[in-house]
């Protein structure tokens, strides 16, 4: 009898996303842990060098295999500094150092993010690229993970505060939950998820000026989230910070009406959000409303397989009607 491989659903998700250019999905169960070694906590400019490693990683990060980007294709991503090898070597020295604890079910993992790495440099061509491997507790993490934190991949590399972009992606992983917008942390807690170094920031007066307040900020500026940090007091001191959060309400633009012209072209990757497309998916889907930006997958793989083009005279008239029998179709 043959076994059949079930894929969880972290790792299905995250297959089906790759292509998405605006996003990157992460586990729950790593955003939701915290840096057990706070000694050397990464930087801002690690952080980011990490979600591009996520990102170009996509539907392989459980395989136990090399993956590689040229500094060339780097130095193209909006966010993301023209580092020369000593450089390169030094962030992936951090992130190799990276001690996370992880909360899986009935146990408490502790692993880093990256097994190893390199930097390969060609003296002659002046090439430069650099190669990584996530390690097998990590991979084992990802592979049984059951739910997710879906983050727009460019708002995280233009972050001013490792804060902000830890912060938000907390946040990302709570934004769509049903029954729950807000969650306390005690300063420990928080100190830990945050990435505040040991020493650090040790008066509540500072912690608040300058990484929470300084997250709330730039998350209520650069993002679709609306955040606000309430300080929790036991007698006269701060035990801990109530975080309460929703989405900003997107003023779309009036009713399109569904006109059929060749030019119309369903877009063949990335985000349908401001967008016509978005407007004809509030407007049709179920409620709650699904994640708008898995419908535009979904819909791609069914013109896929019904052999329609995503410049059909109809794809307007087609999406629509894709929208309104989504629950029977897709939820089921």
């Amino acid at each position: 009898m043959v076994n059949k491989v079930v894929m969880r659903k972290t790792l299905q998700i995250i297959k089906d996303r790759a292509g998405n250019k605006d996003q990157n999905l992460h586990a729950g169960e790593i955003i939701d842990g915290h840096f057990s070694d706070l000694k050397n906590p990464p930087s801002l400019a690690a952080l980011k060098l990490y979600e591009l490693l996520i990102k170009y990683a996509a539907y392989n990060i459980d395989k136990n295999i090399w993956h590689n980007i040229s500094v060339s294709e780097m130095q193209k991503i909006k966010g993301i500094k023209n580092y020369n090898s000593t450089e390169l070597t030094q962030l992936l020295k951090e992130l190799r150092a990276v001690v996370m604890e992880y909360r899986a079910k009935d146990r408490t993992i502790i692993t880093g993010l990256l097994d190893i790495a390199a930097v390969i440099s060609n003296p002659d061509t002046g090439y430069l690229e650099i190669q990584w491997k996530f390690g097998e507790s990590f991979r084992d993490l990802i592979a049984k993970s059951e739910y997710w934190a879906i983050v727009d991949y460019r708002t995280t590399l233009e972050m001013t505060s490792r804060y902000s972009l830890r912060l938000y992606e907390i946040l990302a992983l709570r934004i769509n939950l049903k029954h729950k917008n807000s969650d306390t942390f005690t300063l420990a807690e928080l100190r830990g998820k945050l990435g505040v170094p040991e020493g650090k920031l040790k008066r509540w007066s500072d912690l608040r000026d300058k990484a929470i307040n300084v997250a709330v900020k730039e998350i209520n500026q650069r993002t679709t989230f609306a955040v606000t940090a309430q300080p929790k007091k036991m007698g006269r001191s701060v035990q801990a910070v109530e975080f309460k959060w929703e989405r900003k309400e997107i003023k779309l633009p009036q009713s399109i009406p569904l006109k059929t012209s060749k030019s119309i072209v369903f877009p063949l990757d990335g985000s349908i959000r401001y967008t016509q497309w978005e407007d004809i998916a509030r407007k049709n889907l179920p409620k709650p409303l699904p994640d708008l930006d898995m419908v535009a997958q979904q819909f791609r793989k069914w013109l896929k397989n019904k052999n329609i083009s995503s410049n059909s005279i109809n794809v307007l008239s087609i999406f629509k009607k894709f929208c309104e029998k989504y629950r029977i179709e897709f939820n089921n």
